[in-house]
């Protein structure tokens, strides 16, 4: 794994113990956001990893442009289909966390999906 990959790997497992304390502490909307951003960071590992026009991930915050630039999703499909629909569920939560009502059962879910999420993008690093 290179180092810069290993770098955005590093800072996506610390998004998700945030996002797991913010579910006990009942920050929901918070939580939500937190999942995203472990998302988001897993992807940028994998281009880091894998994308070689680049030399630095770019600075985007949209999910499904991420999964295509490292090589894990063609235009319309993710190579793990449960994963393609994660993220685009997660995808909006960039924004929507502060105005979506988000419940205990949801964000449980969510944690659920981001953990399997992310040990298989680590998994391919």
């Amino acid at each position: 794994m290179s180092e810069l990959a290993d770098h955005w790997n590093r800072l996506a497992w610390e998004d998700f113990k945030t996002a797991k304390a913010m579910r006990k502490a009942g920050h929901y909307p918070h939580c939500g956001y937190f999942c995203r951003q472990t998302a988001e960071k897993a992807l940028k590992a994998l281009v880091a990893q894998y994308c070689d026009e680049l030399q630095f991930p770019p600075k985007t915050h949209d999910l499904v442009r991420l999964a295509k630039l490292s090589g894990m999703a063609t235009e319309d499909t993710f190579f793990e289909p449960e994963y393609w629909e994660f993220l685009k569920l997660l995808n909006p939560l960039q924004i929507e966390t502060r105005n979506r009502p988000m419940t205990r059962a949801f964000c449980r879910d969510l944690l659920t999906r981001t953990e399997e999420f992310l040990h298989w993008s680590t998994q391919m690093l």
